[in-house]
């Protein structure tokens, strides 16, 4: 039940920008696809966002067949049917990228472009420059990790939802969540450091 909760909260962050009458007017023609590509955008980094490293080829294998209505061995009913996709039926899986050797979990969904990218590509040059003052301690070089973790931590952040990064120490946890704090409005957010 956590996991879905956790979707739902993804989920419901992520459809927010629906608010906006001029947004939402914008992508009225492509809103059945934009939701199905928000549900398995969500639907990664919530159910499957907890697993490890070795495992997400494995759920990237499973999402794929079960996204176009082929399901593993053993997986084939669910509460009685699931059976093949009808004729004329779209796998929902579609438009994620499918490229060798680069798992789901490598691709973020841009609303702003209705498309699926790399998560290095969504990294600014300006996040790449380091200032000459910067103390080793909160250099953060960004990458695929920083990429991922400070777009979810941001856009739960957001929409005031908690939020729980965990991990081995000496990842850049405590640093992530700094960065992203002290650059809040200060006359909206207040950062209290223990």
């Amino acid at each position: 039940i956590t996991r879905v909760t956790g979707l739902m909260k993804l989920l419901t962050c992520l459809f927010a920008e629906l608010k906006d009458a001029e947004r939402a007017a914008a992508v009225a023609k492509e809103l059945p696809s934009w939701i199905e590509n928000l549900f398995t955008f969500a639907l990664i980094w919530s159910v499957a966002g907890i697993i490890d490293g070795a495992s997400r080829p494995k759920f990237d294998a499973f999402l794929r067949q079960v996204g176009q209505g082929k399901p593993p061995r053993g997986y084939e009913t669910v509460d009685g049917q699931f059976g093949e996709l009808q004729r004329g039926e779209l796998a929902w899986i579609k438009w994620l990228p499918d490229t060798e050797g680069v798992t789901c979990f490598e691709y973020t969904f841009l609303q702003t472009k209705h498309t699926w990218v790399l998560w290095t590509d969504t990294i600014a040059k300006e996040d790449t420059r380091i200032a000459p003052t910067a103390e080793f301690s909160q250099i953060i070089v960004p990458t695929l990790d920083t990429a991922r973790y400070m777009f979810l931590l941001n856009t739960l952040l957001m929409h005031s939802k908690p939020c729980l990064f965990v991990g081995p120490t000496g990842t850049g946890k405590t640093v992530y969540v700094q960065k992203l704090l002290l650059a809040l409005p200060a006359k909206e957010w207040a950062s209290i450091f223990i």
